[in-house]
């Protein structure tokens, strides 16, 4: 009898024993100490706590993809797929541009729990390769993900000066804009872009002097002396606009294709030799405007520009032709996309912050910048924005063709793209694009 007795509880003790690890936390895969990996892709801590009725675990933490890669900027996803027996207090990725980043270093959080998210990460160098680690906390520490790495685009993908958002001008060619409006600098005599797409010059003198910093220009001023040295001295100054542009009724190509600010000059910061840009011509203008198909934006189809302020400067945002809005990021008000005369003063207004997202995914931003005449900067400075087209003039043989915009009114100034402020004396701002 005593044998017996022994037998029974030696196989009650067993079977206690099989519950009992039948009911353990299974092993999270990327702890260090819990049958998981010991290399530096592991986690901080692992193993039970000993001392509470149920073992806690560190969360279970996969890396994903690494999408929508620019030049300073890229997507990542993680996945929280279980929380170790302890609610995730946090979840986000580090980044880093050596091997298994950790929060010690550049992280960003998005929110708790279990299930997939993703982390914009911005300010990253061009051309530059970094790793990335989704991470997640709970009540026993931080547990990371695999270790992932990507490579930034390269300047060569985006040549100096260009921005990275595509636009077709027509059925058959599409074209990339400058970094910002092109200006000619007096007292060095050099030709650049302005460092932000919403910079302009705007009232500063820059009709008093040969000398003087100008970013508003008479028709096809390159500096181009069209065979008579006559017309150099007056390359970039306001006055009688019959010194100005090639003679006769053309537009700025064939012979003439010098008169093209972008042909003829070599801009210091955008590739910095002659033939690398061009002026739109007014066709391409139309057709950027009005024609072409585009994205869906905010539930408007084709949408393809709003007016809006951004960074304190009013003028119009331009959609590529394929664009994501950049999220967290207020989406362009619907009443205000492809409006051609908006009836209301709420207006999309961007802070410099995020407009710079909304450049890298590939929209363009017009300023305002008024108009010079020969006696001076116009009173209308500040309400109306244009830019020159390479098209002459049907009705004036030494004017162009300019697209025209104004402030709380028309996006196509009277829709015809037609320069109406004086074939003499009037002056536009330049845009420049190249052929993609």
């Amino acid at each position: 009898m005593k044998t017996i007795r022994t037998s029974v509880s030696a196989i009650m003790l067993a079977v206690a024993l099989l519950f009992a690890a039948g009911c353990t936390k299974p092993n999270n895969e990327n702890n260090d100490n819990n049958g998981g990996s010991s290399t530096p892709g592991g986690n901080d801590n692992g193993g039970g706590s000993g001392t509470g009725t149920e073992t806690l675990f560190l969360p279970s933490i996969q890396t994903l993809s690494v999408m929508d890669i620019t030049i300073s900027s890229a997507i990542c996803e993680g996945l929280v797929d279980d929380d170790g027996g302890s609610p995730v207090t946090e979840r986000g990725i580090c980044w880093s541009t050596s091997s298994f980043p950790t929060i010690n270093g550049s992280h960003s959080a998005n929110g708790n729990g279990t299930g997939t998210f993703s982390v914009t990460i911005n300010g990253l160098s061009e051309g530059t390769t970094y790793h990335v680690r989704a991470y997640a906390v709970n009540a026993k520490g931080t547990a990371y993900g695999g270790d992932v790495s990507f490579t930034t685009t390269a300047s060569s993908t985006y040549p100096n000066g260009v921005l990275p958002g595509i636009f077709s001008v027509s059925y058959s060619q599409k074209i990339r804009f400058s970094q910002g409006n092109l200006q000619y600098m007096g007292r060095g005599e050099y030709w650049r872009f302005a460092d932000h797409q919403w910079e302009h010059l705007g009232d500063n003198g820059q009709a008093s002097s040969n000398y003087a910093n100008r970013d508003l220009f008479s028709w096809g001023t390159s500096g181009w002396d069209c065979g008579n040295t006559y017309y150099k001295p007056y390359e970039h100054a306001v006055s009688d606009g019959s010194l100005f542009g090639p003679p006769g009724k053309t537009d700025l190509v064939y012979q003439y294709a010098n008169s093209d600010w972008g042909v003829y000059n070599a801009i210091v910061n955008g590739g910095n030799r002659p033939n690398l840009w061009r002026t739109p011509t007014e066709r391409e203008w139309v057709y950027l405007f009005k024609s072409r198909s585009a994205s869906t934006v905010n539930g408007v189809t084709n949408a393809r520009y709003t007016i809006a302020i951004v960074n304190n400067v009013f003028g119009m945002i331009v959609f590529p032709d394929v664009y994501t809005h950049p999220s967290g990021v207020a989406l362009p008000k619907k009443q205000n996309i492809n409006a051609t005369d908006p009836t209301t003063n709420d207006f999309n207004t961007y802070n410099g912050s995020d407009w710079l997202q909304m450049e890298e995914a590939g929209c363009v931003f017009l300023p305002i910048t008024g108009f010079l005449v020969s006696s001076g900067y116009s009173p209308y400075g500040e309400k109306y924005g244009y830019y020159w087209t390479s098209t002459c003039s049907p009705n004036y043989e030494d004017k162009g063709l300019c697209f025209g915009f104004e402030d709380r009114r028309a996006a196509v100034h009277g829709g015809t793209f037609y320069f109406e402020h004086g074939a003499k004396n009037g002056t536009c701002a330049v845009r420049l694009v190249q052929d993609y």
